[in-house]
């Protein structure tokens, strides 16, 4: 699953958290209980290695600094700045086919 597909909708997405339950409390991104992610957490769900036995932490990596390269900033800060919207976040992800 690429990660645009992960946040397929806004409510799935969120900021501050890397991923969060029903009742917004910060949880893995591989729980049971995890309704949204962030840029970062759907990344880690989607091409993390702990989750996926076909990816590598290489493959991880090579993700990740895609994102990085495309943004020019860390990727937490830039998803968590006040006024980015799922749009933004999703975009960059089909832009990526990420």
């Amino acid at each position: 699953m690429k990660a645009y597909e992960l946040l397929s909708d806004k409510s799935k997405w969120c900021q501050k958290n890397v991923a969060v339950d029903a009742r917004g409390v910060g949880v893995s991104v591989n729980s049971p209980d995890v309704v949204r992610w962030c840029l970062d957490g759907a990344l880690l769900r989607c091409y993390g290695w702990n989750y996926h036995p076909e990816y590598t932490p290489a493959c991880y990596l090579a993700v990740y600094r895609q994102v990085v390269d495309a943004l020019h900033c860390v990727v937490s800060a830039w998803n968590d700045a006040p006024g980015r919207t799922y749009a933004e976040v999703v975009g960059l992800l089909k832009r990526l086919d990420i």
